[in-house]
């Protein structure tokens, strides 16, 4: 036994059998489960067959529910469709309906005459309210004219006519009434028109249902307001015009003698504030300036007449295009005498006018006034302001051709002194206003003023040659110098770009030029004369003798010459600048002197020492 036990193939054949059996056991188990989940898996599968024929049976049912439904919608769908015709058919009637009410309407509205509107066309006050039974009588007869052949138009349109005819009559008669208020006297127009303005409808209505009358309104308010216009302008230009000063007359030219003075701005060629006319806007009112006692230029009143005449004009040009609504055609016999006084009062003081300045800013309240129109959209003064302007021009050439006249006819014998001519100051003052205004002129204006400057310069520099003349030379250089340089001061004042200028500045220069060489030859004549020749031909004791007599006087002399100087110049800075050239010139001869005789000690040694000159020099200048 024991030999079997230990017999190794039985002992594998023993393991073989064992393993058999544990595979035996696993299968066995592994078929009981699959046996158990087919079970399970059965008896889901007939659960879910039931589901199904459940369900086949609720969807036929459903079937059968939606086979009944859509026979109850289609017997709906023919009911809607039923109603629809039915509702096209009661809107189309509704609207037929509508319509005869509204033609029916229209046609009692047109045809029969309301009560209201007989009693505000015949009895009620016209108010700003007449307008509509005005249009509302329109249109009636309007629509009565489509309407022939009717019985019940015929009955009424006598009445409408009659309507009509006592509108045009009361309309006609109430602008009547109120353009005659015009008559009255210190009647204020702008307020009269403003109440026109509110019923222009009424002119209107009279424009297109009675022209006649129409055109007698237009006819009647015209010759109201131009007996008006007439009788305004005539008494407002003859009260400013006595408020005016004497101007300058042909007895008030450059070369004219005598003290020229204007009352306002002193002298009468000065521009002074005179150019503050060109930014004042306002009209003179005759009876304050009285009270007060103002007087006035003319070309303040020139602008205040300017101004009324546009204002008025624009005015009534705006009133009529918006009252009448056709056009102006009556504005020239309206204002054609009042624009014939403005001619009458300029040319009745240009026939004595000899004042430039006055005339140019005149031109350019003429050119700003027709600015103004033009802004405005009229223009209908156009004509008068070229006319105006043309006779202001022909008079500013005219009075600037005199002027140049009296300079070259001046007499010049009587004046016998260095300090500057009174036409010199006149002159300055006169070519500088015009320059300061030139700008304001149009282009022909400034060429021929600018020729004639031109001109007006060579007469005068011709005069103050002859002012000039005299036997003594430095008197003549002195006398041309300071009128020379009034003028440059006027000119440089007045802060104007002057051609002239240039031609005085070097006229300036050369006498002044002139003057320094006759001064200095007046005391240091032996020393120019040496250095001149560069001290040729001067013997030792002579050059001694000029280094003597320098070094003893010459302290004296530039003394002398400050005197003269300060006693010559009427204008300081001028008279400080020819003291420095005159000693500035006699220091070069010196030093050209001392250059010259440096290499002789003898006479070094009577030298004045060239930093003592020099500093007695500037003392000099500083002093002046």
């Amino acid at each position: 036994m024991d030999e079997l036990q230990h017999d190794p193939q039985i002992i594998e054949t023993l393991d073989e059998m064992e393993v058999r059996n544990r595979d035996k056991c696993s299968v066995t188990e592994t078929l009981s489960d699959d046996v158990v989940i087919s079970e399970t898996e059965i008896e889901e599968t007939m659960q879910f067959r039931d589901e199904i024929l459940e369900t086949l049976s609720t969807i036929d049912t459903i079937e059968n529910h939606l086979t009944s439904l859509d026979e109850f919608m289609n017997i709906v769908c023919s009911d809607v469709d039923s109603m629809i015709e039915n509702t096209t058919s009661i809107k189309q009637k509704l609207h037929n309906y509508q319509r005869i009410g509204s033609l029916f309407q229209d046609y009692m509205k047109n045809i029969v005459v309301d009560r209201n509107l007989v009693l505000y066309i015949c009895k009620k006050p016209i108010k700003r309210g007449y307008r509509k039974y005005l249009d509302q009588i329109t249109q009636m007869l309007e629509y009565m004219e489509n309407q022939d052949g009717k019985e019940t138009a015929e009955e009424m349109r006598p009445l409408l006519n009659n309507l009509r005819l006592v509108a045009i009559n009361r309309s006609y008669e109430f602008l009547w009434d109120k353009i005659n208020l015009l008559r009255r006297p210190n009647t204020n127009i702008q307020i009269l028109q403003n109440i026109l303005k509110r019923y222009g409808f009424l002119f209107q209505y009279l424009l297109r249902e009675a022209p006649d009358l129409s055109n007698i309104i237009i006819e009647e308010y015209n010759e109201a307001i131009s007996l008006i216009m007439d009788h305004y302008f005539k008494i407002y230009l003859k009260s400013i015009y006595k408020l005016g000063i004497q101007g300058a007359t042909k007895d008030n030219l450059l070369g004219s003698s005598g003290n020229v003075r204007n009352p306002t701005s002193g002298n009468l060629f000065a521009l002074g504030n005179r150019k503050d006319i060109l930014y004042s806007y306002e009209v003179i009112i005759p009876h304050i300036a009285i009270e007060k006692g103002i007087k006035y230029s003319f070309s303040e009143i020139f602008s205040s007449m300017q101004k009324l005449l546009i204002d008025t004009i624009s005015s009534e040009l705006s009133f009529q295009n918006d009252f009448f609504s056709e056009g102006c055609e009556q504005i020239e016999y309206i204002f054609s005498t009042p624009i014939d006084y403005c001619k009458r009062v300029l040319n009745s003081y240009l026939k004595t006018c000899y004042d430039t300045i006055d005339i140019i800013i005149m031109l350019k309240i003429c050119d700003n006034s027709k600015v103004i129109m033009s802004s405005r959209g009229f223009t209908y003064l156009d004509p008068y302001f070229a006319e105006t302007r043309l006779s202001l021009s022909q008079q500013l050439h005219l009075v600037i051709e005199k002027n140049i006249e009296s300079i070259q006819n001046m007499n010049t014998l009587t004046f016998e002194s260095t300090r500057p001519h009174y036409i010199t100051r006149r002159y300055g003052e006169y070519i500088s206003s015009i320059l300061a205004l030139v700008s304001y002129l149009g282009s022909g204006d400034r060429l021929r003023i600018t020729r004639a400057l031109n001109l007006m310069a060579e007469k005068m520099i011709i005069l103050l040659k002859r002012v000039s003349q005299n036997s003594d030379l430095i008197l003549k250089s002195i006398c041309l110098i300071n009128n020379y340089d009034l003028i440059l001061t006027i000119i440089k004042e007045s802060e104007v770009d002057s051609p002239e200028s240039s031609i005085f500045e070097d006229l300036l220069k050369e006498e002044i030029r002139s003057f320094e060489s006759m001064e200095i030859k007046k005391y240091f004549s032996e020393l120019i004369a040496f250095t001149q020749v560069n001290g040729e031909r001067y013997t030792k004791s002579t050059i001694l003798s000029l280094v003597s007599g320098f070094s003893n006087n010459w302290e004296r002399k530039m003394e002398r010459i400050r005197i003269d100087v300060m006693g010559y110049f009427t204008n300081f800075t001028v008279g400080s600048d020819i003291l420095r050239l005159v000693l500035t010139r006699i220091l070069y001869y010196y030093k050209k002197l001392t250059d010259l005789v440096k290499s002789d000690p003898d006479i070094v040694n009577e030298l004045v020492p060239m930093s003592m000159l020099t500093g007695t020099a500037r003392q000099l200048v500083t002093d002046f």
